[in-house]
C-alpha cells in the first residue's frame, strides 16, 4: 500500500518502510506516483541479494533514494533513440551538463509491463528529460540522480551505458552487484533539481 504524504511517498512493505523524494517541480498526480510505487513494490520482490545487501535489488535502491519526475518535452538538437536509453541519457548528460537519472518510466502503452527500467536526463526545471521516447509516451519517471564522475566512473568499469541494471546493448554487464552489495558512495547521489 502507498500513500503519498506532504511531498513524501511512503511505501509500507513486509521489509520496513523507505521513503522517496519527490522533485520540488514533480507535477505528477497522485494517480501516476500511486501506479510506480505499485509496480516498485512488485520488482522489490525480484531481489537479487540477501538482508546483507544494502540493496537486495535495484528497486530496494529506488526506493531509498529515488525521486519522482514529470516529464518534459524533448527540445534536444539530436533525434530520441528508443531502445538506447542508457546510450542517449549519457550522451545528452554529456553535452548539456544535465544530470542523468536511472530508474522507472510509466509508460501505460508499452504493455504489459507498462512500468520499466529506463535512463533519462534532470532538466534545469526539474523535470525529466528523455532521449530515448517520444514525448508523450511517459507519464512519469521514479529514478536516482547521479553524480556525472560516478555515473562516467560505474559505466567505464562495468563497460556499459547503464549504471544499476543490465544494458541490453551489453548483456554481458549484468547488474551492479557492486554497488548493490556495497551501497553507494557518499557523493553519487546528485541533489534532486
Amino acid at each position: 500500500m502507498s500513500t503519498v504524504l506532504a511531498g513524501l511517498a511512503r511505501i509500507e512493505s513486509c521489509q520496513g518502510v523507505s521513503f522517496v523524494r519527490v522533485s520540488p517541480s514533480a507535477e505528477l498526480g497522485p494517480a501516476v506516483r500511486r501506479e510506480l510505487l505499485s509496480w516498485l513494490e512488485r520488482y522489490r520482490q525480484l531481489a537479487l541479494g540477501d538482508s546483507s545487501w544494502a540493496y537486495p535489488g535495484f528497486a530496494d535502491l529506488v526506493a531509498e533514494h529515488g525521486v519522482f519526475y514529470s516529464p518534459a518535452p524533448w527540445t534536444g538538437e539530436v533525434r530520441q533513440e528508443p531502445g538506447r536509453c542508457f546510450k542517449a541519457a549519457s550522451a545528452h548528460a554529456e553535452r548539456s551538463a544535465l544530470v542523468y537519472a536511472e530508474g522507472y518510466a510509466l509508460a501505460r502503452s508499452a504493455v504489459p509491463f507498462v512500468v520499466f527500467e529506463h535512463a533519462w536526463c534532470v532538466g534545469g526545471d526539474g523535470r525529466a528529460v528523455d532521449p530515448a521516447l517520444p514525448d508523450g509516451m511517459v507519464q512519469g519517471y521514479l529514478g536516482v540522480p547521479l553524480n556525472g564522475a560516478f555515473r562516467r566512473e560505474q559505466q567505464r568499469l562495468r563497460g556499459t551505458d547503464a549504471v544499476f541494471v543490465s544494458d541490453p546493448r551489453n548483456l554481458f554487464g549484468g547488474v551492479n552487484e557492486v554497488v548493490l552489495r556495497a551501497g553507494l558512495p557518499e557523493g553519487a547521489v546528485a541533489s534532486p533539481r
